[in-house]
């Protein structure tokens, strides 16, 4: 299938998708499939596995192919807690001139693959790639994370407008 959305932007859009002896969410082909907003955790498998082949190295340019484009992910930098408010920095290098969703989630521990999961959706970040694909995010959110909680994030492929998404 092709064009699919599981969650979404909107306020209460997202599912909670845990405890599979899998993964959370396993993208067997097609492309087009937006996963947003949603709490993905405890799983047995990584949170979110394209075709099949676990977690995929990121590429650079992300020239490959195959499910969801075998979207890469975003590197986080930075995560630092004051108060209510997260500070997260990091880089996204994907497909060259694009615009992308960057959604950052925490988790109370770590997940098996080492790529972490994200029980808790902290909030999102509009991000462009430049001719060269990459791109970098510094933004502060105002969302509790406790001390020694794991931070992780997604990227998902957007029209110019943020309104309508695609790969993750």
């Amino acid at each position: 299938s092709t064009n699919t959305t599981i969650g979404g932007t909107a306020a209460g859009a997202g599912n909670a998708i845990a405890s599979s002896g899998l993964a959370g969410i396993y993208v067997a082909s097609g492309t087009s499939h937006a996963i947003l907003g949603n709490g993905i955790y405890g799983n047995t498998g990584s949170g979110i596995d394209l075709g099949a082949n676990g977690v995929l190295p990121n590429d650079t340019g992300d020239a490959d192919t195959g499910a969801n484009n075998g979207q890469n992910f975003p590197v986080l930098t930075k995560a630092v807690t004051t108060g209510n408010l997260v500070q997260l920095t990091g880089t996204l290098n994907s497909t060259a001139s694009s615009y992308f969703r960057v959604e950052f989630f925490a988790s109370a521990s770590g997940d098996g693959t080492g790529y972490g999961e994200g029980q808790t959706y902290l909030g999102s970040v509009n991000a462009a790639t430049n001719s060269a694909g990459s791109a970098t995010f510094d933004v502060t959110l105002p969302a509790p994370v406790a001390v020694g909680a794991v931070v992780s994030a997604t990227a998902t492929r957007s029209t110019s407008t943020y309104a309508t998404f695609t790969d993750t």
